[in-house]
């Protein structure tokens, strides 16, 4: 396929309305094209926001006025006050409409706060139990965000974009499950491994920077294979995050610095095969 034919077929394969072969095919072509990659990301993006909107009411009292304005406008007049009392009319009607823009973002500003407060105390509780009792931790979390264990190509498949985890980690790390979480920033996945000399690693891959996963925890910045990182210490272990291409990872559970800065010089690599 083209991109020009993928880019008209790019909405309905976002609302699933495609054959299972043109679908195949667009995806197949959206997993090695950059350009196309982001007008689905795009899409995404918009749908996630859409969703998250709330239609809050005006306050009682803006409405009755605004009624009476509007009435009081259409009453009898002499014709050389026309002009002035359209004008008035659509004064009134912009007005309206910035009041309810304004209403709009409030409630979203409000909404965004809330959500990140919570997300800072529930990650963060995450955080806490990970080191002594990882699956509880997981399972907490699955709670939390409507997680569901996923196959890889099904995340794939319902992500629209393959991850970069998709092509898994080196050969000392055993996959051991991943999940689909419906986070606030966006649909995650995470997936989590056996390291094969102990312990347990999780990677997620977002959409977005996540500071507020952190909590106030203290944190340093550290360039790792070239990339700028943000490390957590989290008892013993770290946590860590940084940018890759168009997305975010967020590693939990990594031994020290070598180990953060061999996992993104290894993202890195499996982008560049």
């Amino acid at each position: 396929m083209q991109c020009c034919e993928v880019v008209e077929l790019l909405s309905a394969y976002y609302d699933g309305e495609l054959s299972a072969e043109k679908a195949d095919a667009v995806a197949d072509h959206v997993a090695v094209c950059a350009n196309c990659a982001a007008e689905l990301e795009t899409l995404h993006k918009l749908s996630d926001l859409t969703t998250k909107l709330d239609q809050p009411s005006a306050p009682r009292h803006v409405w009755p006025r605004i009624a009476a304005q509007l009435n009081a406008s259409q009453s009898p007049v002499t014709p050389p006050a026309m002009p002035a009392q359209r004008a008035s009319r659509k004064t009134l009607f912009a007005l309206a409409v910035l009041l309810l823009v304004g209403l709009s973002w409030i409630a979203f500003t409000q909404w965004h706060a809330h959500e990140h407060q919570h997300l800072a105390v529930n990650f963060g509780h995450f955080l806490d139990t990970f080191e002594q009792a990882p699956d509880e931790a997981q399972q907490e979390l699955i709670a939390h965000y409507s997680g569901k264990p996923v196959e890889i190509a099904d995340a794939i498949r319902e992500l629209k974009y393959r991850p970069v985890v998709a092509d898994g980690l080196p050969p000392d790390y055993e996959p051991a499950q991943a999940y689909l979480l419906k986070m606030p920033c966006c649909r995650c996945l995470e997936v989590c491994y056996h390291r094969k000399d102990g312990g347990m690693l999780c990677v997620f891959e977002h959409d977005e920077d996540q500071p507020f996963w952190f909590g106030d925890r203290p944190t340093s910045s550290k360039v790792c294979a070239g990339k700028p990182t943000r490390l957590v210490q989290v008892d013993s272990s770290l946590a860590a995050t940084w940018q890759q291409q168009r997305r975010h990872i967020t590693v939990i559970g990594a031994k020290d610095v070598a180990e953060v800065t061999r996992l993104v010089a290894h993202f890195d690599q499996q982008r560049g095969l």
